[in-house]
């Protein structure tokens, strides 16, 4: 489980992702649901910490594990590049 520092700093980084991408990019897909989510979709179900959000929070957990904060904040925020 992520940290609440962890998870106000990816939610920053999503936010910032978001506010770069473009508006009508596609970016996750949910198997079996038929719900396509774009970038601010993203970060406003991380956000509200809806079961989508929270969904999308494991997996980057996954990645802040393996590869620490940081990496995966920059990465979102483009500064990783």
């Amino acid at each position: 489980m992520l940290t609440d520092e962890e998870r106000i700093r990816i939610t920053e980084a999503l936010q910032q992702w978001a506010e770069q991408a473009p508006t009508d990019e596609l970016v996750i897909e949910f198997a079996g649901r038929d719900r396509f989510l774009t970038p601010f979709q993203v970060y406003i179900e991380v956000e509200r910490n809806t079961p989508d959000g929270q969904a999308i929070l494991r997996i980057l957990e996954d990645g802040v594990r393996q590869e620490g904060l940081q990496q995966i904040v920059n990465r979102l925020t483009d500064k990783g590049i």
